[in-house]
């Protein structure tokens, strides 16, 4: 299966072969479990009816109900475990070891003797993975697995990766943590489930990053409003004055708060499969230690269905897979000592006592007073109701640096012998199948020894004292004392391997058979912006993780831009130093394509110093020895203005950046025509007329007729459309600078062979800008960081073969600038393409020595590229702000105006335009106005 999956993840993602392997581990994988389950740990409760609440989208119930819309309580909250297995072993149940005998001599994790050295006690993950990625592995165990304490046949939790231990498993629990004011938001860093405070803090701050998320994506759906169905919960329409009407203004407000929320939850569990499938699979797999982008893809959303595969029909998860998800050996060292002292404060008692599960978590139970509010006690609230950020921080920063154990035989703390020994206990009681019967059910060869098993002498040999016969050996034993996998291409997560088997087959079957991750993830039911809100982003730095976002999302400022803690989250970053940083050219290159150039530079940009620093550290293209870069300024432009690094680009903001306005402009117009008077005089008769006249044909050539004769009016009456801001706004100022300024390529459609079009430069213009002026935060740096590097390496060397040809074709450059005069000259009067080039390469003083002349050749190009390409678009942007402001129904009379004095074609009445755009662009200042890409 490894050599499988390595093999997909190095084909190019258009491959037919690798789209056809795909499915069919897929199907291999959703075909080791039976659907439906072939029988249940007890009789399953009787159906329930679907809802009759009526509404227009799919929503998720609270206690995981109806997501199967013909068997309602399939997979539902409350529902008995299924058994896959059903065991033929004749062994008595007198005759398996004493649980306490069993742990002590083949799990618990031993101190180093006198003679030994403490790093023999604790052995690091050799994949590399941090103390986090277990976190995260417990937050999806606790979201489907809850073992009720009075009847441990039964799971209290639902079969779905439904965030349950956010919202819970019933409508009293949902309703604790919901607001109802008409927003769909949750309280302040909230969480249903009451086992939240029992587990170390990293997992409590993992599950309060969701609530935020939640919240988050409930003010983004309330904001954007999509189908203008909502109003403001804190403006809410008045309906009537009278009393008799207020119960109407209160149903509609729940009514308008119950859809946000559901639709929040569902873009919000669909993050969680996200970052499920992305970053804990691809962990899993060693897809992100690889620097591999592929991911496999169980959900069908963009691979042909295959008929063995059905999808969202329902899941109902397992006592064996209960079993299997108990990964206490990879505790760390920091979370056992922690481990501890919980267990000395909830029990009174130290870590070596006696103490059995059901006294531990009935004692446990009973020091929780309010579950849907609890408090972690290392964390106090602020006044809004809220934990710090920065405290959050640290707790995640500390569980990424610290490392997890590695799986095997003897590596889980004492401190959980009484979670271990009930876990025997509980699958004996339960029926539970053997290791052997295991594999034979998953398709895999039995073991004929227990030497075959664990090779290691001191295992297999206590294991067979114990067991007798390999037949016997019990599966939550068998599991957990199996020889591990080593850390090979494909394998990342290391368990046994009966463990890693079983564990791909189950995250395929739950994440395909539900109904919300699957058939009804729609941006009908998400929205449109949620649905893209989900979507993973491959050109983040993060290799197509998702856990990224939400780090930069949720903890905005406590994260720098760049940072491997937030890039790799479940790495360790001095793993990430010492395995990645240090990898040879050739490792990671293939002959089957598509993903070798990635690959040597996927750590190029990432920060690996200590959290909370905020000098930003890249590395240059290529690999490099353990030795970390720091881009230099390289002044060719304005000074604190715009700066230029290594082939980027980087903005300085900085008054002097305003103020030197004139002082450029005088050096533009070197002096001539009276200066800026008559430079503003050029720009608004003759560049207007150019502009003007380009714009005409834009619109002609752009707009398509419209035969109304069949909607009711006269049949001479056509009409003309036009996407305004694509095919004209956007095309206007970039037109100007590419063929008019730079003599940059261009072809004049999609179709002709050439370079670029104009539409293809608009996105390198806008790949830049955003950089510049629309990076507010660290969830898109990497992403404008790279999409701008790229767009500046490309422009500026088109712009030196522009120079460069017009310097092999010219005779004379101090001839042609005695000629030509000033840039204003060449504004105002006849010109041909690239006598603007001229005009800048005559300001150039000759120079004897090539390499000089060329150093300054380049800085003329940046010098450009730093006055025209970052706000070119700007200006288109703006333009289309106008337009959409005059276009709204409120600005109708003045709309008109306007088309009156544009039909004028004359300078006063120009002037007299000008006022109304000043007035559209005042009106946007105080939102923020986004870059108009369509």
């Amino acid at each position: 299966l490894e050599k499988l999956v390595v093999l997909m993840s190095r084909l190019p993602d258009d491959s037919e072969l690798g789209r056809r392997l795909q499915n069919t581990v897929i199907d291999i994988l959703f075909n080791d479990l039976p659907h439906p389950p072939s029988t249940y740990l007890t009789l399953p409760k009787p159906l329930k009816h679907a809802s009759s609440k009526q509404t227009n989208y799919a929503f998720r119930s609270a206690d995981g109900s109806n997501n199967n819309v013909l068997f309602p309580s399939f997979g539902q909250a409350g529902q008995p475990y299924a058994r896959s297995v059903s065991s033929m072993n004749t062994v008595l149940p007198s005759f398996f070891p004493d649980p306490d005998i069993v742990f002590d001599a083949l799990l618990c994790r031993r101190p180093p003797s006198p003679q030994q050295a403490s790093s023999s006690y604790f052995q690091s993950h050799p994949g590399g993975l941090s103390s986090l990625f277990f976190a995260f592995a417990n937050f999806i165990i606790h979201s489907i697995f809850h073992t009720n304490l009075d009847n441990p046949r039964i799971n209290d939790a639902s079969s779905y990766l439904d965030l349950s231990v956010l919202y819970g498993s019933s409508e009293e629990d949902v309703s604790r943590i919901r607001r109802f004011d008409g927003s769909g938001r949750l309280w302040e860093d909230v969480w249903a489930d009451k086992r939240v405070v029992g587990m170390h803090p990293a997992f409590g701050a993992l599950v309060v990053l969701f609530c935020r998320n939640h919240n988050y994506i409930a003010e983004r759906i309330l904001a954007i409003n999509e189908n203008g169905t909502y109003y403001s919960p804190s403006s809410p329409p008045i309906i009537s004055a009278t009393s008799a009407h207020n119960d109407t203004n209160r149903s509609r407000l729940l009514s308008q708060c119950d859809e946000i929320f559901h639709r929040a939850r569902l873009v919000n569990t669909a993050y969680f499969m996200q970052i499920v499938l992305r970053d804990y699979v691809g962990g899993i797999l060693g897809l992100v230690r690889d620097g591999l982008e592929w991911r496999l893809n169980p959900l069908g959303w963009s691979s042909q269905e295959s008929s063995q595969t059905p999808r969202g029909e329902g899941s109902s998860v397992s006592m064996e897979f209960n079993l299997m998800y108990r990964w206490h050996a990879a505790i760390s060292e920091e979370e056992e000592k922690w481990l501890e002292g919980v267990m000395r404060e909830v029990s009174g008692k130290g870590p070596t006592s006696t103490l059995r599960f059901y006294s531990f978590a009935y004692c446990f139970d009973a020091t929780i007073s309010s579950p849907a509010l609890a408090i972690a006690k290392s964390l106090d609230r602020l006044p809004s109701g809220a934990f710090s950020s920065a405290e959050l921080s640290d707790i995640l920063h500390r569980a990424t640096a610290s490392p997890a154990s590695s799986f095997g035989a003897r590596k889980v703390p004492k401190a959980m012998k009484p979670i271990e020994i009930a876990g025997i206990r509980w699958a004996r009681s339960v029926g539970g199948c053997t290791l052997n019967e295991f594999r034979r059910f998953m398709r895999l060869k039995p073991y004929k020894s227990f030497k075959e098993w664990n090779p290691d002498p001191e295992i297999h040999k206590a294991a067979e004292d114990l067991y007798k016969d390999i037949e016997n050996l019990e599966l939550y034993v068998g599991l957990y004392a199996e020889e591990c996998k080593p850390p090979i291409p494909g394998a990342g997560l290391c368990p046994g391997y009966t463990l890693s088997r079983a564990i791909l087959a189950d995250a395929v079957c739950l994440t395909r058979g539900d109904r919300f991750l699957t058939v009804d993830c729609t941006p009908h039911n998400l929205t449109s912006w949620g649905f893209q809100d989900i979507q993973p982003n491959i050109e983040d730095g993060s290799m197509g993780g998702m856990l990224t976002k939400l780090l930069f999302r949720t903890l905005p400022g406590e994260y720098v831009a760049g940072s491997g803690y937030a890039h790799f989250p479940f790495l360790v970053p001095s793993f990430v130093k010492e395995s990645c940083f240090g990898k040879d050219t050739k490792v990671g290159e293939d002959k089957l394509g598509g993903r070798g150039q990635p690959k040597l530079n996927i750590w190029r940009n990432l920060n690996i110093s200590a959290p909370g620093t905020c000098e930003v550290d890249v590395r240059k293209r290529g690999w490099v020895n353990q030795e970390m870069y720091k881009w230099e300024a390289l002044d060719v432009g304005i000074k604190n203005g715009v700066g230029f690094k290594n082939g980027g680009v980087e903005l300085h903001m900085c008054k002097d950046f305003f103020l030197q306005y004139e002082a450029r402009m005088r050096l533009l117009t070197k002096g001539g025509m009276n200066g800026l008077d008559s430079y503003h005089n050029v720009v608004s008769c003759h560049l207007h007329m150019e502009l003007s006249s380009f714009t005409h044909l834009l619109i002609s050539e752009k707009s398509i007729q419209c035969n109304r004769h069949n909607a009711g009016l006269p049949a001479d009456v056509n009409d003309m459309f036009v996407d305004v801001v694509k095919d004209v706004i956007n095309l206007v100022p970039v037109y100007w600078v590419v063929n008019n300024m730079l003599m940059l390529p261009l072809k004049a459609s999609a179709s002709l062979r050439g370079m670029y079009t104009l539409q293809d430069w608009y996105g390198m213009f806008s790949d830049v800008s955003k950089y510049l002026y629309f990076n507010n935060g660290q969830v898109n740096d990497w992403t404008y960081r790279e999409k701008g590097t790229r767009a500046t390496s490309e422009i500026i060397r088109h712009l030196k073969a522009s120079l460069a040809e017009i310097c092999k074709s010219t005779v004379s450059l101090s001839l042609i600038y005695r000629e030509i005069g000033s840039v204003l000259a060449w504004l105002g009067g006849s010109k041909e393409r690239g006598e603007f080039l001229k005009e800048v390469l005559s300001a150039i003083p000759a120079d004897r020595q090539r390499d000089a002349y060329d150093i300054q050749i380049e800085h003329a190009a940046y010098s450009l590229f730093s006055e025209l390409i970052p706000t070119a678009v700007l200006f288109a942007s703006a333009m289309a702000t106008v337009v959409d402001y005059y276009l709204d129904d409120r600005s109708r009379d003045a709309c008109q105006e306007l088309q009156r004095l544009a039909a004028a074609k004359s300078p006063e009445a120009n002037v007299q335009i000008l006022p109304y755009v000043y007035k559209a662009l005042g009106k946007s200042l105080s939102c923020e106005s986004p870059l108009i890409t369509r």
